[in-house]
This record gives structure tokens, sequence and C-alpha cells, in this order.
């Protein structure tokens, strides 16, 4: 008996600390924690920016300069290294002040709630991807296979492949390398747009994988929601690759090299994209401006997070030449010379929440999965779009929606 009233208290006291973790809002963060969360926010920007470096938007650069590495020597060697640490530099320079300029322009308690819950948001989601890399290593391992786990760093797979690629897909047709990597980024990125495409309009996969990107209300490249857990599996990879099989069917040569080097360009200038302080700075800066132009960047994916209702489906290219995919399926939409309001449509007040973010979605499809027994109604909530709303259920994310001048409520949909 003695044991069970233990257990009943223990699961009362983890009950308890799990709804205070779930339902703590960084908006009710008091004056000393802003000081910490001030001096901090150093820390946050170096290692935002080695772990971008490292794994995110310079990956293949680093894993490239690594490799190189074995055999430099000399001068090479320090060269490559200066390169490392200066693009290391950049990203730390340009998020630590991208972060001061923010407590400058917006209201110091709102801007620090919205970096941090984000922040946190991002450390959860890598959480979930290494746990992911941990399944499958004890998945190999109980059916008598073996995992390293360099193979954490799936960029790796690139080489070989490409490799592969250039022994076994026929040429075409030769026309001059710039136009073949061009049309090769081009081809790449039509995948990445479709899905983009679909992490919009079905409700399961908005719910669950990316309404976490579009919480934000002030953009920051450190403290904005992570746009879908394992980022490289959908994008890094398949981009690259694709562009490499079609360069060597038009060129001749899989361009493996030159793929990298304009991938690594894009990722990195993607900083731009979420940075509200550097819309209208991009704008009026040519050399900026014509930059995130081709690549789909900074204000032009900044218009893609615009809050106002019709917006939702806007600039939904990812690293396509001059936004291809956009144009051809009528979803581009140019910068306005006036910052857009940005954040879920209608801005409707949110539980700033890093679990809430990451993981509401997917309670709410729990939720509405036990709750509504009607298949039809399962299947909708399943599979149904954005828009579909089951008759029994629960936002564990949006407290409230705002009302328009007309007293309407104003929704996602």
């Amino acid at each position: 008996m003695t044991v069970a009233i233990a257990l009943d208290t223990i699961s009362a006291v983890q009950g308890g600390l799990s709804r205070r973790v779930w339902h703590y809002d960084f908006s009710a963060l008091g004056a000393r924690s802003m000081r910490v969360f001030g001096f901090a926010a150093i820390f946050a920007c170096l290692v935002f920016a080695f772990y971008d470096l490292t794994q995110v938007a310079g990956t293949e650069f680093f894993v490239a300069i690594s490799e190189w590495l074995r055999d430099a020597e000399g001068l090479r060697r320090d060269a490559a290294l200066v390169g490392v640490f200066s693009v290391f530099s950049i990203l730390a320079t340009y998020s630590f002040w991208s972060y001061h300029a923010s407590l400058k322009q917006f209201d110091r308690q709102r801007f620090t709630a919205i970096f941090w819950s984000h922040f946190f948001a991002n450390l959860i989601a890598l959480a979930a991807g290494l746990l992911f890399f941990a399944v499958i290593g004890l998945v190999l391992l109980s059916v008598g296979g073996s995992f390293d786990e360099r193979n954490i760093v799936v960029v790796r797979a690139i080489y070989p492949l490409a490799l592969w690629i250039n022994d076994h897909v026929p040429t075409l047709a030769t026309i001059p390398a710039p136009l073949a990597l061009v049309v090769g980024a081009a081809m790449a990125s039509l995948p990445g747009y479709l899905v983009h495409c679909a992490f919009h309009r079905s409700r399961f996969l908005w719910l669950v994988t990316h309404r976490c990107h579009h919480t934000a209300e002030i953009l920051h490249p450190v403290g904005h929601g992570p746009f879908a857990i394992l980022p490289q599996i959908f994008d890094a990879i398949p981009t690259i690759l694709l562009t490499t099989i079609v360069s060597k069917l038009i060129h001749g040569t899989p361009l493996l090299g030159a793929s990298i080097v304009v991938y690594a360009i894009g990722t990195v200038t993607d900083k731009l994209n979420h940075a509200t302080v550097s819309y209208d700075g991009v704008l009026r800066t040519p050399v900026l401006r014509h930059v995130c132009h081709y690549f789909g960047n900074g204000p032009y994916h900044y218009m893609h997070h615009s809050s106002a209702k019709g917006n939702e489906m806007v600039n939904m290219s990812t690293l396509a030449p001059f936004m291809l995919w956009d144009r051809l399926f009528g979803t581009y939409s140019a910068p306005t010379a006036k910052r857009p309001d940005v954040g879920l449509t209608g801005n409707p007040e949110i539980l700033l929440s890093p679990f809430a973010m990451i993981f509401g979605g997917a309670a709410q499809i729990i939720y509405e999965l036990r709750k509504n027994s009607s298949v039809t109604t399962r299947l909708k909530i399943l599979f149904g779009g954005v828009s579909y709303k089951p008759p029994v259920t629960r936002d564990y994310l949006i407290l409230r929606y705002k009302a328009d001048a007309y007293g309407t409520d104003i929704s996602e949909a």
C-alpha cells in the first residue's frame, strides 16, 4: 500500500511538472529573467553560428573543406581554416547584431519572449531529430546490423552517390556549365516547392510539422520556429543530388562542386529570410536585393511569413532560380515597400511555449481522433485540408483569435 501511495504521489508530481512545462509562457518573463536571458543570448548566437555552419546552411561547404583539409598543407590549409572561421564569424556577428537591433526596434519583453520560446523550440526539434537517428541505430543493431554514429551527418552520402551518378547517368546533351547549373537547380527545386505546398495544404502536415515555423511575429535567424524535423533529408541532399543528376544529363559532368557552392550561398543568405530588422535594408541594397531575388531569399521569403489573409501560399519556392515555380504556378508575390506583419494568419494570441509549438499540433490530432468517433471525420482529420475543422476539436497552441473591424473572428483558414 505504501508503494502504491508513493507511485501515485510520483505520478501526480510528474503530471504537475509536465503541465507546468507545457504551459509555461515566455511572455511572463520577469525583469530578472530578462537580464539572465540577455546575457545568454551571446552564447545562443555562438551556438547557432557553429551549428548552422556544421549542420545546416554550411554543411556541404564545411564537410567538403574538412575532407580537403586532411591532405592540405601550408598556406592552403591556413587559407581553408581562415575561410571556415570567417563564415563562422559572419554568422555569429550577424545573428548577434540582429538580436540587439531587434531589442531596440521592438518591445524588449515581447521580442525576448518570442526569441527564446522559438530558440528552445529549435532545440527540441534538434533533439527529436537525434532521437530519430538513435531509433534507427537501435533497429539496425536489433536485427544484427551495425550503426556508425558518423552517419548522422547524412550529407556525407552525397559524395559516393555523386560518383555513382557520374558512372551510371547518361549524357543526353551538352550545354555550357553555367546554364546546366541553373537548369539543374531549377529542376532540383521543384520537389521542394511541392513538399512546401503540401505542408501548407494538408492539415496533418501543417499542424504536426510546419505550423511552428510560422508562429513568430518578430523574426530572427536564431529565434524562429523550425521548418521541419530533419531538414537535410527533405532539403539539402535531394536538392544537391538532383542538381548533379540534371547537370550530368545535359552537360556531361555532375557539377557537384559548383552545386555545393551555389547551394551554400543560397542557404547562407537565407539568414535574411527570417530577420525582421533586415527587411528594409535588403530592399535598399541593390547587391543583396538581386542575390535574394535569384534565390527567393530575404524579403521575398519574408512575404511568405506574412500574416495577412490570402498570403498563406505565396513565395513557396526553395532556392529556385528567380522563384521559377512560384511564377509558373501563380504563387509569386513581390516584396511590399512597407514591411508586412508576420506570424499565423490574423496574428492570433498563442501560447509562447516551445513544447506547445512543436507538439501542440500532434496533441490536437490525437485529441480529435479520440473525441470524434465517425470514420469519415477521422479520415478528414488525417487527410483533410487546412481549412477543415472537425465537430470536436481543441487547439493546444492558439489561445484566441483576434476580431477584424467587423467583429468577425480571423482564423488560419
